[in-house]
């Protein structure tokens, strides 16, 4: 056998290794006998890495065919001629290499290997870089080293292009239905005759719902592309991104996988600009607080309609207070990364000052009048130390809705008849059975008493005399 000659005569190695008797692994190829192609045991794997889909591997990997069955001579000759499994350091070099020689063959205008291989090789690249580990070069030195496909044909540097996905919203709709809609809602589409071209998108399949992310985090943070700016230069992609976005961030799913990927925190830290380190280049922080803003006000699907990002709270904070009222975000994981990210979008983290306000406004918006959990806000404010609700309509009172703090009073006139007539409302009535936190607050910041207050009690007087000149068969006309 093959083995036996080698084994006794180890110059025979070099002769077998040429010999085109080895069967091949094709991407997409017949498995019956007929269709398998031979070749030589040269640059050859026994397995592919299992961790790797197939299809991107044989691409640019020579492999044995899978219905290869082996004899123990067949499995001696293997190890003679130092065959092993792909494993996945190895297949991120062989991918390193394929990229390299395809951008070094369009350099040089020689032919280069199909597209199909190129992004192939990059999608290993991608999955090594989502994963935080380092290849054989710098990513850094990448950026200049590298040619990508742009949607036009052309292959151009990454750094002249930019991405057909923003935060995984893929960009579908023809330029002349986005130019109709952004004419519809006054939107002023871009004409920059200096435009990015966009890349053309991978020839392979999906394999994850966070495939287009996946790919923005990598091109982007590891190679040097641009990302779509739709509250900014690419103002045509905010119809479509903005229609979509909002159920993408509210999502417990989306911020699980995000965290699970330190490039990916760095990439949103980016898009939000708020720095970050090793992924992109420096994004203006002008730029960075438009799309904050931009973010903050992106619709979200909520019970039966729509509200906007920064309207929702984190259920695991905000449930035990504010119980069934609000607009939750569920699911989301405790990462102070993660918390921060969605604290810049608007989206209610932790329990504090701001907050409480949000939170009490919310219920104003909501009419919902739940004294209890009214009273327990301003608890909580007042140990805050907050400065008092100004001219705003604060102060629950149910029946009334929220009144302003000057509407409203600690304890009644003495006399029952001027209380009656009285314009404020009492709310010692109706939070005397709270704890004493709740009604010092309020006590700060309200007054104690309209007995003292000449106004209210002339108000409270001609309010008697008016009633008292009322007409008993119909008291609504004095």
């Amino acid at each position: 056998s093959l083995a036996d000659s080698i084994h006794s005569d180890a110059s025979c190695l070099a002769e077998v290794q040429r010999l085109q008797i080895f069967p091949l692994a094709k991407h997409g190829s017949d498995t019956s006998h007929h269709a398998v192609a031979l070749g030589t045991s040269l640059g050859l794997y026994t397995a592919l890495c299992k961790d790797v889909p197939a299809d991107w591997q044989l691409q640019f990997v020579r492999c044995l065919h899978s219905s290869l069955e082996l004899t123990t001579h067949g499995r001696k000759l293997l190890q003679l001629l130092k065959l092993e499994c792909l494993d996945e350091s190895t297949l991120e070099h062989l991918a390193l290499q394929q990229v390299l020689l395809s951008s070094q063959a369009f350099s040089k205008g020689d032919e280069p290997p199909g597209c199909q291989a190129l992004w192939a090789a990059l999608a290993v690249l991608r999955r090594c870089f989502l994963s935080g580990r380092s290849v054989a070069r710098p990513w850094e030195e990448l950026k200049a080293a590298v040619l990508l496909p742009s949607a036009s044909g052309k292959m151009l540097t990454p750094s002249r292009l930019s991405l057909w996905s923003f935060l995984g919203v893929e960009l579908k709709l023809p330029k002349a239905v986005l130019d109709v809609m952004c004419a519809l809602i006054g939107v002023r589409c871009s004409n920059d005759s200096v435009a990015l071209e966009h890349i053309a998108p991978p020839l392979l399949e999906p394999d994850g719902w966070d495939w287009h992310l996946g790919w923005e985090v990598f091109l982007c943070g590891g190679l040097g592309c641009q990302a779509i700016d739709p509250a900014g230069r690419d103002v045509e992609a905010c119809v479509e991104v903005t229609m979509q976005l909002g159920a993408i961030l509210s999502s417990g799913a989306f911020w699980h996988r995000a965290v699970g990927s330190k490039p990916t925190l760095a990439y949103l830290r980016k898009l939000l600009g708020l720095g970050g380190d090793g992924v992109g280049g420096d994004i203006d922080q002008r730029q960075g607080r438009v799309r904050r803003r931009w973010l903050r006000q992106l619709p979200v699907r909520w019970a039966e309609e729509y509200i906007v990002l920064e309207e929702m709270f984190i259920h695991d904070v905000f449930h035990g207070l504010g119980g069934s009222h609000l607009a939750y975000m569920r699911g989301v994981p405790s990462d102070a990364n993660v918390l921060e990210l969605l604290g810049h979008v608007g989206v209610s983290v932790r329990i504090d000052q701001l907050t409480l306000l949000k939170l009490l406004r919310w219920l104003r918006k909501c009419h919902v009048e739940d004294v209890g959990l009214a009273a327990d806000i301003y608890a909580r404010l007042d140990q805050l130390a907050f400065d008092g609700p100004g001219d705003e309509e604060f102060i629950l009172v149910p029946g009334r809705g929220y009144l302003h703090a000057q509407d409203c009073t600690w304890k009644p006139f003495r006399s029952a008849l001027l209380s009656r007539c009285c314009r404020l409302e009492p709310l010692s009535a109706l939070y005397d059975r709270f704890g004493s936190s709740t009604q010092e607050a309020l006590q700060n910041w309200v007054r104690s008493c309209p007995d003292n207050d000449a106004g209210e009690l002339c108000d409270a007087l001609l309010q008697a005399i008016a009633c008292a000149k009322a007409d008993p068969g119909n008291p609504r006309r004095c």
